[in-house]
């Protein structure tokens, strides 16, 4: 449970409660104290509206209504045990009290007891079926939990209740999106701009892009639409003040287009800063000309996440952030848009050996203002373009020098981010005309990820329902990645080897089936029968289904990323053939630092026979498969990168004249 305020702010709240010296409660009407109730809580003065409740109570200690009430406030004044306990006995009394369960349920919501906050809103819709605000924070909870499936029921049920409840219409567009669902998202957010003239929601309606691209012609149009909207957009007198929790930004989805997203971002970072002009805040210590060079000669270094919980991004540099919390000339800070998960060992290993860890507000000046009083010299960002907080906070200059680690390997078009930190095994040799920022290239991948554990106890092919009897080449990616260009390989590996079968992994809604629906535009009907699903992998599953792949095909042009790093850590052979950007090269700079360049093709045409030779050919496969066994060691425990980024950092404070 979350930490609960001492009850010292609370005594003076309830020590009305107690009975006067002659043991009898101050008498109090009915009607006037729920007038003061009602005065205190439009005031915002819970202490004074628990205290009213409290001498309701002592005449009437089984009153269902000033139970409730009192439950209610104690949620506000942050003491979730006494609220929840007031709620409880309100319930048990009263068990036909909706509102009651409603306000359990968010203090469970509060507290991150997901499954009891659940289970408290489907009592409050069970008392009253038609129950708005219980379809409504039942849908909240499920988002939060990620059951977008039936976050979606039960928001379309609220709206069934309310067509124009515009707090669910401003959470169901996302997750439409989510599902492949992009003409009822741009629908939902069209009838919000019109109810409420809300710029952030035609802004929103106007970004939306589908995560599965039918073809190059759509990309095309896809790109012109928005790239048009954000020029519309920052040109107009729209503004918004919040726009990291009221824009729905899909263009993180044009990473997936195979195309340089370095002009279209500057358009997006132009529309930004035109409608929220507050986000190009600067911190006054960036701006003293008194404050630098430094006497005390020590850095301090803020890393700016959403992502410190058990993720792909955070497990790619929690060992760099830790290591240089554990160097005497860095003073290391945590900056989290989400909780920070401290049950991961990683994460609580690393969070107890910073200076500070802060978890800022989803309210960009309060965000800002909290990130300025650190006074860093240097702040980088994980990753830019995952999470809409992060990405707004990169618009503001909030330390001297401000980069981005390849956690999302695309530019950001951000003009305050100053360095995009990559390295000379992935990037080609003009890769500067990718980024709008200064590509900063390690010698090697800047990264530092432990060798995950081998599978043990290996689950067989007909526990993960995997044909037995035949070649399996897996892509074990989301449908996002599976560009249009990558068709073709499907239906030529199946031409080749009459007993291959393709292995994907299903996604969310309808993405499945847009996926098929384009498939069967180049795949012939007797090759589809051999394009298998299975349901995405948990964590502890999918190393399996790794294993009992002949062949792992990485999708071009958006490859694996973390992804790859299980793969070889089985020894199992992947296909690659690297692209102009960074997205696709993931594998390729492996295989560099492996010194295994067997598998990476020259064409199209080179990646599906050597597929198909990895696939039929046991003798071959079993050979490559020691060879990245043998040499995979040195993709793990990265001291090299370590140290590089320590280095960087030293010569970019002196370059600024911080030191």
């Amino acid at each position: 449970m979350t930490k609960i305020k001492k009850k010292s702010k609370l005594a003076g709240a309830l020590k009305d409660n107690k009975s006067t010296g002659n043991n009898q409660p101050d008498f109090l009407s009915r009607n006037d104290a729920l007038k003061s109730i009602t005065f205190f809580r439009k005031e915002g003065r819970y202490e004074d509206a628990a205290k009213v409740c409290g001498r309701m109570l002592q005449q009437n200690q089984n009153d269902t209504e000033f139970l409730f009430l009192l439950g209610s406030f104690m949620s506000e004044l942050e003491d979730y045990v006494r609220g929840s306990a007031l709620l409880t006995k309100a319930i048990e009394l009263k068990p036909d009290f909706p509102e009651a369960y409603l306000n359990l349920g968010n203090i469970y919501d509060k507290c991150k007891k997901y499954k009891e906050a659940c289970q408290a809103f489907k009592k409050a819709i069970d008392s009253r079926p038609d129950y708005l605000l219980g379809w409504y924070n039942m849908a909240c909870i499920l988002k939060k939990i990620q059951n977008t499936a039936a976050s979606i029921k039960a928001f379309q049920k609220a709206l069934s209740l309310d067509p124009n409840h515009t707090k669910s219409l401003s959470e169901l567009p996302s997750l439409l999106f989510a599902h492949g669902r992009s003409q009822e998202a741009w629908e939902v957010l069209d009838k919000l701009y019109t109810l409420t003239g809300d710029p952030a929601a035609a802004i929103s309606r106007d970004s939306i892009m589908p995560v599965v691209v039918q073809s190059w012609e759509e990309i095309y149009k896809i790109r012109q639409s928005f790239s048009d909207a954000m020029d519309k957009y920052a040109s107009s007198n729209f503004k918004v003040e919040e726009p990291q929790r009221d824009i729905n930004r899909a263009s993180f989805r044009l990473a997936y287009h195979a195309l340089n997203n370095k002009e279209i971002m500057r358009k997006q970072a132009a529309m930004y800063s035109n409608v929220s002009p507050h986000l190009l805040y600067t911190a006054p210590h960036c701006s003293d000309l008194t404050y630098y060079p430094k006497k005390d000669g020590k850095i301090r270094i803020g890393f700016i996440s959403k992502f410190f919980y058990v993720h792909s991004v955070s497990r790619c540099y929690n060992r760099m952030i830790e290591h240089l919390a554990n160097t005497a000339n860095f003073e290391v800070y945590l900056i989290s848009t989400d909780l920070i998960g401290y049950a991961d060992e990683e994460v609580h290993s690393v969070a107890s050996c910073v200076k500070t860890e802060i978890k800022v507000p989803n309210k960009i000046k309060v965000a800002q203002q909290m990130v300025s009083d650190l006074k860093l010299d240097i702040l980088l960002y994980t990753e830019i373009g995952m999470d809409q907080l992060s990405y707004c906070l990169a618009y503001a200059r909030l330390a001297p020098i401000q980069g981005v680690l390849p956690g999302h390997p695309d530019t950001t078009g951000i003009n305050n981010i100053d360095y995009f930190i990559s390295c000379t095994l992935a990037e080609i040799e003009n890769a500067q005309n990718n980024y709008t920022e200064e590509l900063l290239l390690f010698s090697d991948i800047p990264q530092y990820l432990e060798r995950p554990k081998r599978v043990t106890d290996l689950k067989s092919k007909e526990e993960l329902k995997i044909p037995t009897d035949k070649n399996i080449y897996s892509c074990p990616m989301k449908m996002q990645k599976l560009h249009p260009d990558f068709d073709i390989i499907f239906e030529k590996i199946l031409e080749k080897d009459k007993d291959g079968v393709i292995l994907l992994f299903n996604d969310q809604g309808d993405l499945p089936n847009q996926l098929v629906t384009r498939l069967k535009k180049i795949i012939k009907p007797e090759y589809m029968e051999r394009i298998v699903f299975v349901p995405w992998a948990s964590s502890k599953t999918f190393p399996h289904y790794l294993v009992h792949s002949d062949v792992i095909l990485d999708p071009f042009h958006f490859g694996g990323g973390t992804t790859c790093y299980m793969i070889f850590s089985e020894g199992v052979p992947m296909v690659t053939w690297p692209g102009e950007f960074l997205s696709g090269r993931c594998a390729i700079s492996c295989y560099k630092r492996m010194d295994i360049m067997e598998l990476v093709a020259k064409d199209w045409d080179d990646y599906v026979d050597i597929a198909v030779k990895v696939g039929t050919d046991k003798k071959y496969r079993d050979n490559l498969q020691s060879k990245i066994l043998e040499k995979c060691d040195v993709l793990y425990g990265n001291e090299k990168a370590i140290n590089e980024l320590s280095e960087k950092l030293f010569e970019l404070s002196k370059k600024k004249g911080i030191l």
